[in-house]
């Protein structure tokens, strides 16, 4: 099981089974388990010391634990999806995302932000790196 999360970014994910030192990109880190409250925890190692970075549980979840989240997100005026373009996909080494008008490849830790200025633009990075139809996405031509 790998999971990911944002700045610092651990580009090929972790794996949550290995308590050894993993390395991904330039950056170092371990997964731990929380003594207090026994919750799992990602920790940014450096030679000056390790810096707790996400807490989290691994337990099981059931698809219908997310349904009130996903409403909330979908339908709030405040949430971020409901107002913005989000798009996010892991790839070999990497992830691809469009946040509103930006185009952010990360690859091998490096990242490399293109913008996404009309909607061809938009559509094209949507068939290039989400590999969706170009049929499905005639509305944009529009």
């Amino acid at each position: 099981m790998r999971y990911r999360f944002r700045r610092p970014v651990a580009g090929d994910g972790l794996y949550l089974d290995r308590p050894e030192v993993q390395t991904s990109g330039a950056l170092c880190f371990r997964i731990d388990t929380e003594p207090v409250r026994g919750l799992r925890r990602t920790l940014l190692v450096e030679e000056s010391g390790e810096t707790p970075l996400v807490v989290f549980s691994d337990a099981p979840m059931d698809p219908v634990d997310f349904v009130p989240i996903s409403t909330h997100m979908t339908y709030h005026a405040k949430s971020r999806f409901y107002n913005n373009r989000v798009m996010n996909l892991m790839r070999p080494g990497g992830s691809v995302a469009v946040d509103n008008d930006v185009l952010r490849l990360h690859e091998n830790g490096v990242l490399e932000e293109r913008p996404l200025p009309d909607h061809a633009a938009l559509k094209q990075a949507c068939i290039d790196y989400f590999g969706m139809n170009a049929e499905a996405l005639a509305e944009l031509d529009a």
